[in-house]
């Protein structure tokens, strides 16, 4: 909308986010509180009081509060964003309404520990890439495995996992080989906008570690998981551990 006044706050839900008006997910939220129906829907239908859950590449925090609302106080959400910007805002927002269950990690994920440089273009945030040398403005920051972080957390029941990475989809999956394997969280939703004849990378490894893949396509009422066929042209999908309880499949309509 062109509005540069300086951050606002906007509903999301039960909660109060601040947003600055001049990006694109903050004006989405700003006017319609959300900003990915579908994905809000998957967590909607996944989680429940007591649940943790992963945002990887949380952005403004939307979707990691999202999460909370369905986990409640007893459950627990971290938000992996390594923008200084984005993190200022998460943190602005667990204060605004006095949040202790949203834990912010402050890093990138990878297949390896580094320091990588961060592309951001003007006026959308959420598109910043490390495989772009597209940006208004470069970031350099640091980033782990998902390994190499539950080795220190050591988390041993997750139910659902973001992933928006735009495009480093498939080195989040790689450094984190040893986490899929002994948590084996119940859901995995992540984006994908690689348009490939063949099967893609992200898909290849998930499908690896024991997990049924969904297209999760663009609706305009009902969201529906299709089965994942190579060349499908979602851009969002949905990963299901073949151990996860059967109720959850009979929750996203499978």
């Amino acid at each position: 909308d062109g509005n540069l006044a300086g951050d606002t706050v906007a509903k999301s839900g039960r909660f109060n986010l601040v947003v600055p008006p001049d990006d694109y997910v903050g004006r989405s939220i700003k006017y319609f509180g959300d900003l990915d129906r579908k994905v809000t829907w998957v967590v909607r239908n996944v989680l429940q009081p007591g649940d943790t859950a992963l945002d990887i590449g949380a952005n403004l925090g939307l979707i990691s509060f999202k999460m909370l609302d369905q986990v409640g106080t007893s459950g627990t959400v971290i938000a992996f964003e390594p923008q200084s910007r984005m993190t200022d805002y998460i943190e602005q927002s667990i204060s605004l309404n006095s949040i202790d269950n949203l834990y912010v990690k402050k890093v990138g994920l990878s297949d390896r520990p580094d320091k990588l440089r961060l592309s951001i273009p003007k006026g959308n945030a959420g598109a910043a890439s490390f495989g772009s040398e597209d940006g208004a403005r470069y970031e350099e920051v640091p980033v782990t495995t998902l390994d190499e972080f539950n080795r220190k957390q050591g988390l041993e029941d997750v139910r659902l996992i973001k992933i928006d990475v735009e495009g480093f989809e498939p080195q989040v999956f790689t450094g984190g080989k040893e986490f899929f394997a002994t948590v084996k969280p119940d859901v995995v939703v992540f984006e994908e906008n690689r348009i490939s004849s063949d099967v893609p990378e992200s898909v290849s490894i998930i499908q690896s570690y024991g997990y049924d893949v969904f297209s999760l396509p663009k609706a305009w009422f009902s969201v529906t998981l299709l089965p994942y066929k190579t060349g499908a042209h979602a851009h969002d999908f949905v990963a299901i551990h073949r151990d996860a309880p059967t109720k959850l499949r009979s929750k996203l309509g499978l």
